[in-house]
Formats: structure tokens, sequence, C-alpha cells
């Protein structure tokens, strides 16, 4: 019984750490379409140290997430259609929720992204060449994640 207070509460912790992160980073990503450097660093830096605590992730997923954010960042490098801060937020939800979360929610956050943009684009509401901010989409997917698993 104890084991299982103790599971939720951590549980708890981590979607508050997750929420908090995402608000902060999704308001900063629509108002200026770019993320601060300073705050990606103390919520990198906070994330750590989440996980320096309450590390509980097996080698292999370990590699997946390392693999999983070289990739967005190859991606992000060669085709410039992700931004490294989008990269860098995928790697804070690594470090707080773990890979398969990160790979699902970075997944719907894709999918919702088109579905809205494909809207808009028809509404003309944008052009193809628009910046997007894609940490809002991935902030909602990853929050409505949490409270699913």
């Amino acid at each position: 019984m104890q084991q299982v207070i103790i599971k939720e509460k951590k549980k708890l912790m981590e979607n508050i750490l997750l929420c908090i992160n995402m608000m902060v980073l999704s308001v900063q990503d629509i108002m200026y379409k770019s993320l601060n450097v300073i705050i990606l660093v103390i919520l990198t830096i906070t994330a750590v140290i989440y996980t320096a605590f309450n590390f509980n992730f097996s080698l292999p997923e370990i590699i997946a997430g390392i693999c999983f954010v070289g990739a967005l960042f190859g991606v992000s490098i060669t085709f410039k259609c992700i931004g490294i801060g989008d990269v860098i937020v995928t790697f804070i939800v690594i470090l707080i929720k773990g890979t398969v979360f990160a790979v699902f929610s970075f997944t719907m956050a894709t999918l919702l992204l088109g579905i809205v943009n494909f809207i808009r684009l028809v509404k003309k509401e944008i052009s193809v060449k628009s910046e997007i901010p894609f940490v809002p989409y991935l902030g909602i997917c990853a929050m409505v994640t949490a409270l699913c698993m």
C-alpha cells in the first residue's frame, strides 16, 4: 500500500513538472516564435536534477531516447523543418516522463499540428511558408497523454 502511494506521488510530481514546463514554453513559443535560451537551460537543468533523483529508466530506453533526440537534431539541422528549441523541449519531456511517452506525445503533436494547420491553410489564415510554433501542440499532447497514462 505504501509503495502505491509513493508511486502515485511520484507520478503526480512528474505531471506537475511537465505541465509547468510545457505551459511556460508554450506561451513563450506563441508570443515570440522562439524559445529563450536561459529558460530552456533552467528547465533542462531542472529536468536533469529531477531525473538524477528519480532515475528509473532502463538501458534500452536510454539508448532509444538518445537515438530519438539525435534523429530530431539531424532533421533540424538538415531540413530546418523543426527548430532546435523543439528538440530540446522533446529532450526535457524524455527526461521527465521517458522515451515511450515522449515519442507518443511527439507523434500526436505532429498529427494535431498537421490537422489544425491544414484547416488554417485552407482558410488562408497562414501560408505554406509560415513559421508555426510546435511547442504548444507538444504541450497539449504531453499533458493529455500524462492524464491518460
